[in-house]
């Protein structure tokens, strides 16, 4: 319409928009990094004003029995947010865990991008005894209405398979992509496809899915990141690090998070132990806190497990540590490393891992490593390092955590891709916009791309812009509305646009 000399394209002000996030497990005392992380998002985007739910299953945690409900079906309110819980179907666990055995025992290094790690009936399996809320689908169908965007957290579990297969044109997808087994599936690629954009956590996440399905992911999705807090905690009484130091002495590594032989948990214990060997006067101990078990138990003092910790004992150790060790492979953002360096601690990541090796490449704050030399030289570094050395590595972290793991930031880009902030009327073009012509090969009635041209043309006189047509040559003008110039006529115009429909061949 026309205001005050402007032509106004409008939109109208929108009401709050509701954001579902669908995520198989969820809760306050889930300490899965995916898990976490989803709820550190939902609790600040409440704070930012968005109105939100969490879709999720009655199942207690990734430890437990995917099959076996937990929790009671039905809504709570939680933190300004409401939580929705279904029930899960049950699965057949010796189907389902014989696939995930047949994919997790496929050489890593034969694994390539579109080849398929196991055959079709295998992949199918480990899909269809996944983890599923027929439930929370039939709820999504009848519901769908009631909200604006649908994030999927995270990308190999039966409640996104099932979602984004659903809500293709509403469906976003939190990945948490690790280059591992999983991500070869044909089902996992397809997932990528057919969701509407895919929310990285980081720069290496999104080069590892531009690997494995193509450069079209890079432009598909975009890094959200994530902020990193310092919780408002107190601090140890003077017995409790008291103990805490005659456990650990005041000369360790350490590794936070869970035991996993997927985590290489293993590997890092049988470098420390020939790192030990090499160098037998050496007082560095290697301290573990997180949950799961050890993959194999440790005698003596050297190595110390203190199975989950509080948060300002993880806060000590991490203040006292000579430097994080974080030999994953499997990661896709790593808040521990964001951690350390809050800290002003040094880490070291395993090279392979792009989420945090491209990190440390690119800003500083530690070293990579990949073969066990590597990671002996950086234990070595570690021990009897020198210690400016050490802190100034940590101050380049701390610096790119202030600069980059806001939350803040992090959740203005949240609002951004998932289109959850409010819109409000304001003039787009004006009226003294320049003229817009278009130059066609070959203007024909009855032509799909002339037929463009004039639907387009059409468009930008509604809009009150200057339009004309242009064609090489010209067959069956019969409209005496349409008014084709011959293309030797036009003339050069500094201020006008032109839009060229390409011919291959074509002397134009």
């Amino acid at each position: 319409m026309v205001r005050a000399g402007f032509i106004l394209i409008t939109t109208t002000t929108m009401t709050t928009k509701k954001l579902a996030i669908i995520i198989p497990w969820f809760g306050e005392e889930i300490k899965g990094g995916a898990e976490q992380h989803t709820w550190d998002v939902a609790i600040h985007l409440v704070q930012a004003g968005v109105a939100v739910d969490i879709l999720t299953t009655c199942c207690k945690s990734f430890q437990s029995d995917w099959g076996e409900n937990f929790y009671p079906q039905g809504e709570s309110k939680l933190y300004g947010m409401t939580v929705r819980r279904f029930p899960v179907r049950k699965q057949n666990p010796i189907r389902f865990h014989s696939a995930n055995r047949r994919i997790l025992s496929f050489p890593k290094e034969h694994l390539f991008p579109g080849i398929s790690p196991v055959s079709k009936k295998c992949a199918e399996d480990f899909v269809t005894e996944n983890i599923h809320s027929p439930e929370l689908i039939l709820y999504l169908q009848k519901h769908e209405h009631h909200y604006h965007s649908l994030l999927f957290v995270t990308y190999f579990y039966g409640t996104s398979f099932a979602g984004i297969e659903a809500f293709q044109n509403r469906a976003y997808l939190l990945p948490a992509l690790h280059d591992e087994w999983y991500a070869y599936l044909p089902h996992v690629q397809n997932l990528f496809y057919k969701a509407k954009k895919l929310l990285y956590l980081s720069e290496g996440e999104q080069e590892v899915a531009a690997k494995l399905y193509g450069p079209a992911m890079r432009v598909k999705g975009a890094v959200v990141g994530g902020g990193v807090e310092q919780p408002l905690i107190g601090k140890l009484s003077e017995a409790e690090e008291a103990k805490l130091k005659r456990k650990t002495g005041s000369h360790f590594c350490l590794t936070l998070g869970r035991r996993d032989v997927h985590k290489n948990t293993l590997f890092l214990l049988e470098i420390f132990e020939q790192y030990r060997k090499e160098t037998p006067d050496t007082k560095l101990k290697l301290v573990f806190a997180g949950p799961g078990k050890m993959p194999r138990a440790e005698e003596g003092k050297a190595v110390v497990d203190l199975g989950l910790v509080s948060e300002e004992e993880k806060r000590w150790l991490l203040s006292n540590c000579r430097m994080l060790l974080h030999p994953s492979e499997n990661e896709s953002y790593s808040r521990v490393m964001m951690e350390a360096w809050m800290q002003k601690r040094p880490v070291a990541v395993h090279s392979l891992c792009l989420a945090t090796a491209q990190v440390v490449h690119t800003h500083g704050g530690g070293w990579s490593a990949n073969k066990k030399e590597e990671w002996m030289h950086l234990l070595k570094k570690a021990d009897v390092g020198d210690a400016e050395e050490l802190n100034k590595k940590g101050e380049e972290g701390n610096h790119y955590v202030l600069n980059f793991a806001s939350w803040q930031k992090s959740i203005e880009r949240y609002k951004e891709i998932l289109e959850l902030d409010e819109t409000e009327e304001k003039p787009l073009l004006q009226a003294d916009a320049p003229p817009f012509h278009q130059l066609v090969v070959n203007f024909k009635k009855g032509d799909a791309i002339s037929y463009q041209a004039l639907q387009l043309q059409q468009k930008l006189h509604a809009l009150g812009i200057p339009s004309e047509i242009y064609a090489g040559n010209c067959e069956g003008k019969s409209d005496k509305n349409i008014n084709i110039l011959d293309a030797q006529n036009l003339k050069n115009d500094e201020q006008a646009f032109l839009l060229y429909h390409f011919s291959i061949g074509s002397r134009l």
